[in-house]
């Protein structure tokens, strides 16, 4: 039972994970996107 609801626990969450991944990769675009505008944060290393 313990295996069972575990692995229905880990299907609702790559769910989860897949119905929010548009919104994420949207944010992350936008934010590596607005990076490109402020040279100061563009150190080596950084990324």
């Amino acid at each position: 039972m313990a295996t069972l609801t575990l692995a229905l626990a880990l299907v609702i969450t790559m769910l989860l994970i897949l119905k929010d991944w548009q919104r994420l990769s949207n944010d992350w675009a936008y934010f590596a996107y607005s990076l490109r505008d402020v040279p100061q944060t563009q150190e080596k290393g950084f990324f």
